[in-house]
């Protein structure tokens, strides 16, 4: 059988995937499953690495306890608890950095 996904990047409760032959990205966390373009990636990765983990404890929504995120032109937020947000601000982060090393490495082969 043809190889569909190719995996980028790993955590506990992540998984991030590559479309073969596509730049197109699935990302697992949870019970989340988004699919994203590079660039969609790429934005979405900068909303969450820009949201101050400093300041996590005074986004907690009640009576859920959670940290609800709203990413800009998205009708929906998702919600997270302190440590699964860090940990899937990790996932992201550790998938785009991931990407831009395999870029420079095939510019610089090329």
């Amino acid at each position: 059988m043809k190889k569909r996904y190719s995996e980028i990047f790993r955590t506990a409760k992540g998984v991030v995937h590559k479309v073969v032959g596509k730049n197109m990205y699935q990302v697992e966390f949870g019970n989340l499953h988004i699919v994203f373009g590079f660039n969609s990636l790429q934005k979405f990765k900068d909303f969450i690495e820009e949201t101050d983990i400093n300041k996590l404890d005074d986004m907690v929504v009640s009576p859920s306890k959670k940290i609800i995120i709203f990413p800009p032109r998205v009708n929906s937020g998702y919600a997270f608890e302190k440590k699964e947000f860090l940990e899937f601000r990790e996932l992201l982060l550790g998938t785009v950095s991931l990407l831009a090393i395999e870029k420079e490495i095939t510019n610089i082969l090329s």
